[in-house]
């Protein structure tokens, strides 16, 4: 369907709009006409994404309508000039043809020249006027739900309206591990990201990557790839025989027509920039890209990344945006303009603090010795084959700014070569040194620290000049302003970005593997202690400064210089140092970051307090600095199902949203029940012997009941931790587990709030037969913390739910289940909550950061702890609801849901579902109010 809404056009695959969507839409346009952020609730299974895609694409359509309007009313007044020089001939020229031969060439270059100086300025300002869109989600699985979903729409629009949508360009990008697409890679003994390092970056092209190769040799040509023909694609006249810019494929990538063009300008280019046309166009999906890469015998993952300019939508997942080690693959090829998206972003803060933080293991300190020595051979190799390598190094280190940008890891700083070089003149920043005798190059810069460069901003001048010490000659001068504002263009903002030399004691390769060394040593010193122990990022600094030597300032440089030396030798994928770009990474960050960053020493295994299992982990505590550089952009949309309360995220992710909307759910009938347990049936019906007995049945570690067991709380059900080891309170939940695996028809989904409840408990249902009398009714599958043996355990479930077996998965609530997997109709009839998903308390992470929000951000513990447990709680009662047609039991079995703040923070479409007799239940209420729930389920709807 086709309807209006805030004055543009939207396009929706469907022949209705439930109200939900419309409002979303409307939310979403009203937001990119103003610009700013914003977070959106919207409730599980009304059409989320595809409403979140309609709105964004139908908003692109709308500006490039705008402008290919624009342009044609120029090229109508251009025409009408050259009509008007054709009149004037022919009042002087009698022969016709003279006289059409005149008016085509008058026109020809009239029309040229316009393109030339007109249209070019429009086409630029065009593109920076369109926005680019960045839609971020968190699994692989979400982001290709995602792209089916928007080649759903295009090809929607472009049959059912005739919309021409050739010059519209959608990829997806994830890592090589899904990409990859050579087998020798896969069998390699190494990572795949490492396998395709080496691959890519053999020396005798016959032992490396052959799809990689082949891609290399398309260079940015890329028309052959789909085999056909192109089409004249723009508003010339009668120009194929004199355009440069237009040829036409033959479908093996040879131009048949048009006059020849120069390596330089390849037809990829000019196709673009003059014929509106893109070498590909459409929405390639993951599978799409894997198709691609083995028919044509090219690399998949870095085709994607080759297009990531060109593209119109990326979709990916988060750590493309938040994580400093790999940001800069999509960061460079996006303007500030750019429209940044964050789909099922409730859990955002926790990967952005995954992403920043760092763990350093034993493993890791020993493979950084044998990398080490890995290095020092290839120094050796390359100064014994070719000095002149690292007398290049050392120059550049001597002349060029290294920098960092604040929120990222320096490692990937190649990131502003291009912008450097065109700031500053490098051939001018060259010393003499090049003319002085080889030996001394690369390996004795002591007497070059003195001609070291300086960078100073002239104020008075508004001019940026580079003086060097040794003639203090000004080589340079350059606009501030129009600098700043190119950069800000390209999206990156030049002059907000920290620029140093690099310091003179990492500047020989030498002198910086020393540097590790003892960076290593000390690493090495501190996981020998066995006290838990915690400290700032400055104390470890001078810590490292007082036993090592080694200052802040090389600290924050050692990712850097890393990178440099990798480049320098051309290691990239020739040897593995995956453990020294972890040391760097953990010394760069900690150097670069007073605040919002805590050292922490954990001797023994947080699973097994008994097992001596060093880390030494640099951990973030402020999601927010992750986000800072994604605040730069345009509008970032925050949206998920699960946002309440929404003033939480503003806080931790510190930000001020231009609007905040929690959308509701109309529903035709009720067809989710929530419904909060609180306590189990009457007590008294089981007999004192029974009762003895179960108690005797209980493992010792859980028999006995706690010493500070909640007063008048003997008939309620909980898992806090002073009543999860109660013998009626095991037995209730296992009651509960059975009545509803009695009337529930097909799937029923049981979430517990760890994998160590869950496997306590389970234990001692085995031990009562509780499992036995389960098993009488559905099959049991189980979730584990093994990827693949969870995938299969759900892939077993869904098929139990289709052949009318029907089953019980036990899963935990932050799991892989709960994030990432929807079941749909028959896969999830109802779902059970057992307990408040809390975080575990006496984690000295989470302490550390709950203490950070509560001095910096003004957010006690329990708000967060209850706000946390909550989101996650409302996450996985979202996965029995896939579409306003499904339907399903939500069932929360804790008395805490009951209370009022833990019950206000679930989301609204939740809380007005809730009817006034569906809390404080006991489990046999529960059950009848079921068995009605799911007989009014099976009427058919009118």
């Amino acid at each position: 369907m086709k309807v209006v809404i805030n004055e543009i056009t939207v396009y929706f695959p469907f022949p209705t709009m439930y109200p939900e969507q419309h409002e979303y839409i409307s939310e979403v346009l009203s937001l990119l006409k103003t610009q700013g952020h914003c977070l959106l609730e919207m409730p599980s299974g009304t059409g989320k994404t595809i409403s979140l895609l309609s709105s964004i694409i139908s908003y692109i359509l709308h500006l490039k309508e705008n402008f290919r309007t624009v342009q044609t009313e120029c090229n109508t007044d251009i025409t009408s000039s050259a009509l008007n020089k054709r009149a004037k001939i022919s009042k002087n020229k009698t022969d016709l043809s003279a006289v059409q031969n005149c008016y085509e060439t008058e026109i020809y270059c009239e029309k040229n020249d316009f393109v030339t100086r007109n249209i070019s300025n429009l086409d630029s300002s065009f593109s920076r006027a369109i926005p680019k869109i960045m839609y971020g989600s968190r699994t692989v699985g979400e982001i290709e739900k995602a792209l089916e979903e928007l080649k759903f729409l295009i090809n929607y629009i472009e049959n059912e309206y005739k919309i021409d949508m050739s010059d519209f360009l959608g990829v997806g990008l994830t890592s090589r591990n899904v990409l990859c697409v050579n087998e020798n890679a896969r069998k390699m003994p190494f990572s795949i990201e490492h396998a395709c390092n080496r691959l890519t970056n053999a020396e005798d092209p016959k032992q490396g990557c052959k799809y990689f190769q082949n891609l290399e040799d398309l260079g940015s040509n890329f028309t052959s790839l789909n085999s056909i023909k192109l089409k004249k694609n723009c508003n010339e006249i009668n120009c194929a025989d004199k355009c440069q810019n237009y040829s036409v494929d033959d479908g093996e990538g040879k131009n048949i027509m048009g006059n020849s063009m120069s390596n330089e300008q390849t037809s990829f280019d000019l196709k673009a920039n003059f014929c509106g046309y893109k070498p590909l166009n459409g929405v390639y999906t993951l599978a799409d890209l894997v198709t691609l890469g083995k028919t044509k015998n090219i690399c998949p993952y870095f085709l994607a990344r080759k297009i990531l300019a060109s593209s119109d939508i990326i979709i990916f997942t988060y750590n493309y945006l938040i994580d400093p080690r790999i940001k800069s693959i999509v960061l460079k090829e996006i303007g500030l303009n750019s429209i940044v998206i964050f789909d099922e972003a409730h859990n955002i803060d926790n990967a952005c603090i995954e992403a920043m933080s760092v763990d350093i293991k034993r493993s890791d300190l020993e493979n950084a010795n044998k990398e080490i020595k890995a290095l020092e051979l290839e120094i050796q190799k390359a100064r014994a084959e070719s000095i002149e390598i690292l007398r290049e190094e050392a120059e550049k280190i001597k002349t060029e700014k290294l920098h960092y940008v604040e929120g990222s890891v320096p490692y990937n700083s190649n990131l502003l070569d291009s912008y450097y070089e065109k700031l500053c003149n490098s051939k001018n920043m060259k010393t003499e040194q090049n003319n002085k005798n080889k030996k001394h190059i690369g390996f004795d810069v002591n007497d070059d620290v003195k001609n070291d460069s300086i960078l100073s901003i002239n104020n008075n001048e508004k001019n940026l000049e580079i003086n060097e010490n040794k003639n203090n000659d000004k080589t340079n001068f350059y606009n501030i302003n129009d600098e700043k504002n190119a950069k800000k263009q390209e999206g990156l903002d030049f002059f907000n970005l920290n620029y140093e030399f690099a310091p003179g004691n990492i500047r020989n390769s030498i002198h910086f593997l020393s540097t590790l060394k003892r960076l290593t040593e000390y690493f090495k010193t501190k996981l020998k202690t066995t006290h838990l122990t915690t400290e700032t990022t400055s104390s470890f600094c001078k810590s490292i400064k007082d036993l090592t030597l080694i200052d802040k300032k090389t600290l924050s440089f050692l990712s850097t210089r890393l990178s440099l030396l990798i480049r320098t030798l051309n290691l990239n994928g020739k040897i593995e140092l995956s453990a020294i770009k972890k040391l760097c990474d953990f010394g760069s960050i900690a150097a670069q970051y007073q605040n919002g960053f805590s050292i922490i020493f954990e001797p023994f295994d947080s699973m097994a307090q008994t097992v001596f299992s060093p880390i030494l982990r640099l951990y973030c505590m402020d999601a927010s600095i992750a986000l800072k550089s994604v605040f730069s952009y345009r509008s970032v949309i925050i949206t998920s199902g699960t946002l309440s309360p929404m003033d939480f995220y503003c806080k931790i992710l510190d930000f001020i949203p231009v609007k905040h909307k929690e959308i509701g759910i109309r529903l035709k009938r009720n067809c989710i029940g929530p419904l909060i347990v609180t306590k189990g049936n009457d007590q008294m019906m089981i007999k004192i012997g029974e009762e003895s007995q179960l108690k005797n049945n209980m493992p010792s570690s859980i028999s006995e009941k706690p010493k500070d067991n909640v007063q008048g709380k003997e008939n309620v059900v909980s898992s806090s931790y002073s009543l999860r080891n109660d013998p009626s309170v095991i037995r209730n939940y296992g009651l509960l587990i059975i009545e509803f695996s009695k009337i529930t028809p097909d799937g029923l989904v049981v979430f517990f709030p760890s994998y160590i409840f869950m496997e306590e408990i389970v234990s001692c249902w085995s031990e009562l037969n509780i499992i036995t009398e389960i098993k009488k009714n559905k099959l049991i599958f189980i979730e584990t913390p093994d990827i693949k043996e969870t995938e299969k355990a759900l892939k077993l479930f869904k098929i139990a739910c289709e052949n009318g077996r029907g089953g019980v998965l036990f899963s935990v609530a932050r799991g892989k289940v709960s994030e990432g997997v929807d079941f749909k109709n028959e896969h999830g009839r109802c779902v059970i909550v057992l307990g408040v998903p809390y975080q575990f308390t006496e984690s000295i992470r989470l302490k550390k950061r709950l203490e950070y929000l509560n001095q910096n951000f003004g957010i006690s513990s329990s708000e967060f702890l209850s706000f946390d447990a909550m989101r996650h709680a409302a996450q996985c009662l979202g996965r029995v609801l896939r579409d306003k047609n499904d339907y399903g039991l939500m069932i929360m079995a804790d008395y805490r849901f009951e209370k009022g703040d833990r019950k206000k923070k679930l989301p609204k479409w939740i809380l007005n579902c809730i009817e006034g007799g569906n809390t404080n239940l006991s489990i046999d209420m529960a059950v009848c109010i079921a068995k009605r729930f799911y007989r009014e389920m099976a009427q058919p709807m009118f």
